[in-house]
């Protein structure tokens, strides 16, 4: 999945986020809100804080899986992380994966961008 310059579209609300390459795509990133707001703390007063995190995984799954799109594309979903959670892939992946029967009624596809690489971890075309 290799984007060119100018050829990612944002879109407005209620349809998905972005459009690449004839298909319209979700983005939702695994984010701790707990952790983004002890990272931001620490960012703006430069002393370290502790602090409790779940993984948000399944919550943030289930949000997606629960809006309405409006599109003329078939939609994917992009699942990504970008340091604000715990969670390592191998534990992403598999959630990703329990979560297909509610996310196969709006995503044709569901890919994960983490820390180790860039998976196909859902395809519904084949069903």
């Amino acid at each position: 999945m290799g984007a060119q310059a100018g050829l990612v579209e944002s879109r407005p609300h209620p349809e998905p986020d972005i459009l690449f390459d004839g298909a319209a795509f979700e983005l939702a990133e695994i984010c701790s809100e707990d952790l983004a707001k002890a990272m931001a703390k620490t960012a703006k007063s430069g002393e370290a804080e502790f602090t409790y995190c779940g993984d948000p995984t399944l919550t943030i799954l289930i949000k997606k899986s629960n809006k309405c799109y409006v599109t003329p594309h078939p939609i994917e979903l992009l699942v990504y992380t970008d340091g604000r959670v715990v969670s390592p892939d191998n534990m992403i992946i598999p959630k990703i994966g329990q979560s297909a029967n509610w996310l196969k009624k709006n995503f044709r596809r569901v890919w994960f961008l983490g820390r180790k690489g860039h998976y196909l971890v859902c395809d519904f075309t084949e069903e």
